[in-house]
């Protein structure tokens, strides 16, 4: 009987062995099953052929507090407007652009890699497709880099994006058919910037731009082109003017108050612009200053400012002169010195129907509400007080 009960014991010992590895390879293979990411169905993927839609699926790099993780965005081609480059929403289309939205970006931590030897918080290059840059914070991108960097493409906007302490807040280079809108950029060394490289179909309209250490808005190299009710205040020089040659640019109904040196200002291969409906007053400078050529100036209200409100001169270094500039329906008062200066050589300029008043506050002999050093000019129907003819 001993033996029976011996040899009982080992069959449920055997059974129960085979019992527990039965469970166990169960378990294994269930797991096997969950990690290959079993069940079957749809990948989730929300990348379709038409573009990328607005939604909780793809792998958005998000954290808790809104900051773009991955640093630099970089778009180097049109294939590369991706969610993983930042873009939430859009198919490329002028009526769907791309969407890069929302976005926290500071660019001091930024990959040098990413946009070689400067810190650029959103760089996009070589790109035609359709794309809004919007509601995006770019701050610290320092040493000559820029908030973000628009160059070599086309149909592009930026909008409602705050620059804050970059050494350039928007820069554009080579571009066509791209607007800088709602923006507002603030203690930067430059806010908007232009590059060398021309562009075309570029709208600067509506930004604030404050607190910067360099120039508000450098509108240079520049066709088929506006900068229009802009704030640009409260900077070391307001808006600067350059290399504009072949026309349709316009500089209009901005508020260019309050900088330290001059408001705005044109150099001398600045040609067929036309500047108007500005208010270029307060500024410790220059308020508004043409050293180019064939220009209009007209209904601009420059006031208050340290030196003179509007003025037309030459160019000593590159010996030239602003010559037949259309001065006209503009307001000059109670500036530091002249109303209105036009410069030795600079001839056959226009200067009709202005206000001027109560200019020289500095009270300097040989300053005056308008002042002409040049003929041939024309002059009437100007209202003033104190004038100097040649």
């Amino acid at each position: 009987m001993g033996t029976d009960l011996a040899l009982n014991c080992k069959n449920n010992y055997v059974r129960l062995l085979h019992h527990v590895c039965l469970i166990v390879l169960i378990l294994f293979g269930l797991i096997a099953v969950i990690a290959s990411g079993g069940g079957g169905g749809d990948d989730g993927d929300s990348n379709t052929d038409d573009g990328i839609e607005n939604s909780d699926n793809y792998d958005n790099p998000d954290t808790s507090d809104g900051t773009y993780s991955g640093g630099t965005i970089s778009i180097q081609s049109d294939d590369e407007f991706t969610a993983a480059n930042g873009v939430v929403g859009g198919s490329g289309t002028e009526s769907d652009p791309y969407v890069i939205e929302g976005w926290t970006i500071d660019a001091f931590s930024s990959d040098l890699n990413a946009w070689p030897y400067i810190k650029v918080g959103i760089a996009i290059s070589s790109t035609t497709k359709y794309f809004v840059i919007d509601d995006c914070e770019v701050e610290n991108a320092d040493v000559y880099g820029s908030g973000i960097a628009l160059t070599f493409l086309s149909n592009g906007t930026v909008q409602n994006c705050i620059l804050t302490a970059d050494y350039n807040g928007i820069s554009l280079d080579g571009c066509s058919n791209v607007v800088i809108s709602y923006n507002n950029i603030q203690n930067c060394t430059n806010g908007v910037t232009t590059g060398s490289c021309s562009s075309d179909g570029i709208m600067i309209s509506n930004n604030t731009v404050t607190s910067c250490t360099g120039i508000g808005i450098k509108f240079h190299y520049l066709t088929n082109s506006s900068a229009t009710y802009n704030d640009v205040s409260s900077n070391s020089e307001g808006i600067a003017i350059s290399s504009i040659l072949s026309g349709g640019c316009s500089i209009s109904n901005n508020t260019v108050q309050g900088n330290i040196y001059d408001g705005l200002f044109t150099d001398d291969d600045s040609q067929n612009l036309t500047i108007s409906g500005n208010n270029t007053s307060d500024n410790g400078g220059i308020g508004l200053s043409v050293y180019g050529s064939y220009n209009t100036v007209s209904n601009n209200i420059s006031s208050g400012n340290g030196y003179t409100g509007i003025k037309c001169d030459y160019t000593a270094l590159a010996g030239t002169a602003a010559i037949y500039n259309i001065i006209t329906d503009n307001t000059a008062s109670n500036n530091g010195m002249d109303g209105i200066y036009i410069g030795i050589g600079c001839t056959n300029n226009r200067i009709v129907q202005n206000f001027c008043y109560n200019n020289n506050q500095q009270g300097v002999p040989d300053y005056y509400d308008i002042s002409i050093n040049a003929t041939p000019y024309t002059q009437f129907d100007n209202f003033y007080y104190t004038i100097k003819l040649p």
